[in-house]
């Protein structure tokens, strides 16, 4: 299922859809002579609603957590990832805007930590009980997964956040990290 909604989304976004275009900051004094924008592709955190908590659902049945721990870890997921799609949004022309795009992208980065607060704190605990296979297996998993996810707000920050990589090269490394 992650992998077919993933095609879909980058399948729309090959083709044109799932895309916006969003004011980014021009730092000049005759700023407000000129609008430079960004190609957005918010398939891919439409993409991510869905696979994500996947994902951390499977990391969650793994580990043997509750049911509300399960259920808090989809919930700070999919928190995380509107957040970051708002950051994303946000038109930064004006030092206003850019200090509203880091806000909600703080607020984001706060979820994606609570995310692996829950899996770390009570994972590696509900883990203990279950066999060496098992241990090893969640420990693996949910230490990489954090690795890999922790790319995606500096890809983010590059990108959407900045300016300094092209939108090209920001859909390709979200396109490997993805993979």
């Amino acid at each position: 299922m992650v992998l077919t909604m993933a095609m879909v989304s980058y399948l729309a976004m090959a083709t044109g859809l799932g895309k916006a275009w969003i004011p980014m900051p021009y730092h000049h004094d005759d700023a407000s002579n000129f609008r430079f924008y960004r190609e957005l592709f918010y398939a891919r955190s439409i993409d991510w609603l869905f696979t994500t908590p996947l994902l951390l659902l499977s990391l969650c049945f793994i580990a043997g957590l509750s049911p509300y721990e399960t259920l808090l870890a989809i919930l700070a997921d999919v928190f995380m990832i509107v957040t970051g799609l708002m950051s994303s949004f946000v038109g930064a022309r004006w030092s206003d805007g850019e200090r509203a795009k880091w806000a909600w992208y703080a607020v984001s980065c706060a979820g994606f930590l609570y995310i692996f607060w829950i899996l770390f704190r009570g994972g590696f605990k509900a883990v203990a009980d279950k066999p060496k296979k098992t241990r090893g297996l969640f420990v693996l998993l949910s230490t990489m997964t954090f690795a890999l996810w922790c790319a995606y707000p500096i890809v983010f920050a590059l990108g959407e956040g900045t300016n300094k990589i092209s939108a090209d090269a920001e859909i390709i490394a979200y396109g490997i990290l993805d993979v």
